[in-house]
């Protein structure tokens, strides 16, 4: 039997929401601004909110009120709910914006999320450092996060940029651009809050291609329609899916899950709408977060996998998918390779020089995991005599036999620090439960 969907609580009187402000004998001014003091510090429910809107007292977003202006000349900040579409190319929300492909058809993202800290206040935990700085080993080609980066409830506009920025400087180490999907922890149920993500560059949704492949990103945190897709981006979204029927797989990436034995927070009505759009447009796979540990469902072809272990507090034991993880995603054509990867099971040591000035540098790596994995970026600072430099690479790796083995490896990129130095990014395969030794030694400048 299909569960109702949730009904919310009617909106209380205008009378009333005006009475509990203190403002029931003031004039109109007074009222506008005593409101919108009250709507910028997160002191209204949604029904109080959708009331004083509709009667002109507050704009869509507070921060724009201006006493002296025209209540009807508000309108909503692009990009959120019931404005108009426009460009809908998603934008990465890192410093680094470009997606760089070695390889069009064959390539490996990441995706993971629910990275916020326990409680207000905390810096972000040492699984979510952990997890960025294997991203910046690995080097894959960008992120997917499945939203709530931040702590985000109950904080000053001031407070909630600055955590905003704290990810964003976190999230820079991986190296690659990182797209997110809000949760609820950004949107909060607040339109202030909506406004000041836009202002900071982060989009509500969107999509974007790499190589042949198609990503969504869906909001389901709307304003007034938490645990929804509804609306324009509902349109947009099956104008997109129709656009992308080319596409050799489709993605999607959005907070609240359709499948989960334990919120359950979408709207079962639409999330039989999604299922439908989503299997009769042959995605691949949508990952969500807003629990906070791994599952997975499979309905009609398509993967529904909650990836919600990115260093937020989690809700169930080990066995039961409460574990720290992000994924690694390989695409190619006619095969995509899904991988959960728990954070702390990759290990990298420098032994010998990394300093800059030492012309050998040896660093000890070890996969723990249970899979093969390859590190695109493991990083050495060398010393550098200018664009005639050249790196010779060893590469001691022994099997179980104790037999040493020949190891691909190659030096992927020298990038001049301009001050005598150079980051030599050297990329090596890693076999599940192994461990080598990469040695970089510089060698001499001809003449």
């Amino acid at each position: 039997m299909r569960r109702p969907s949730p009904q919310p609580p009617p909106d209380p009187p205008l009378e009333a929401v005006i009475e509990r402000l203190g403002v029931a004998g003031a004039d109109s001014e007074r009222r506008r601004q005593v409101a919108t003091d009250a709507a910028y510090a997160g002191g209204l429910s949604l029904g109080e909110l959708r009331v004083l809107r509709q009667a002109g007292l507050i704009p869509y977003s507070p921060d724009s009120y201006d006493p002296d202006g025209d209540p009807g000349s508000w309108e909503p900040p692009r990009h959120v709910a019931g404005a108009a579409d426009g460009d809908r190319r998603l934008r990465p929300i890192t410093s680094v914006t470009e997606i760089e492909l070695a390889s069009p058809q064959r390539y490996t993202f990441a995706v993971m999320g629910e990275t916020r800290p326990t409680v207000p206040r905390m810096p972000f935990s040492r699984i979510s450092q952990t997890i960025f700085e294997e991203l910046a080993l690995l080097r894959p080609a960008f992120v997917l996060c499945t939203g709530d980066i931040i702590w985000g409830f109950d904080t000053t506009r001031e407070e909630m940029r600055a955590e905003l920025d704290g990810f964003r400087a976190l999230a820079d180490r991986a190296g690659v651009p990182l797209f997110n999907v809000p949760g609820n922890h950004e949107v909060q149920s607040r339109p202030q809050a909506l406004e000041l993500l836009e202002q900071w560059g982060h989009d509500l949704h969107g999509s974007f291609d790499a190589g042949p492949y198609h990503f969504i990103a869906l909001n389901t945190e709307e304003l007034d329609h938490e645990g929804r897709v509804t609306g324009s981006q509902l349109e947009w979204l099956e104008s997109d899916l129709a656009a992308s029927r080319d596409a050799e797989a489709i993605f999607v990436f959005m907070h609240r899950p359709l499948f989960s034995w334990f919120q359950g927070d979408f709207n079962p009505d639409d999330s039989i709408v999604l299922q439908k759009l989503f299997s009769g447009h042959g995605v691949r796979a949508v990952f969500s977060a807003h629990d906070h540990f791994f599952y997975e469902e499979v309905h009609d072809r398509v993967r529904y996998i909650t990836v919600g272990g990115g260093g937020a507090p989690a809700y169930a034991q080990p066995q039961s998918g409460g574990f720290a993880h992000y994924l690694l995603v390989t695409v190619e054509p006619g095969r995509v390779d899904i991988d959960v990867v728990e954070p702390n099971r990759i290990e990298v040591a420098y032994e010998l020089g990394n300093d800059g000035v030492a012309t050998r540098a040896r660093a000890r790596v070890a996969n723990t995991t249970d899979r093969d994995l390859v590190a695109r970026n493991l990083e050495f600072r060398m010393p550098y005599g200018g664009p005639g430099q050249e790196y010779e690479l060893i590469v001691d790796f022994v099997d179980f036999a104790r037999t040493r083995v020949e190891h691909p490896a190659r030096v992927r990129e020298v990038a001049d620090l301009r001050d005598g130095r150079a980051a030599v990014a050297v990329e090596v395969a890693m076999p599940t439960g192994s461990g080598l030794w990469v040695t970089v030694e510089a060698q001499p400048l001809p003449g």
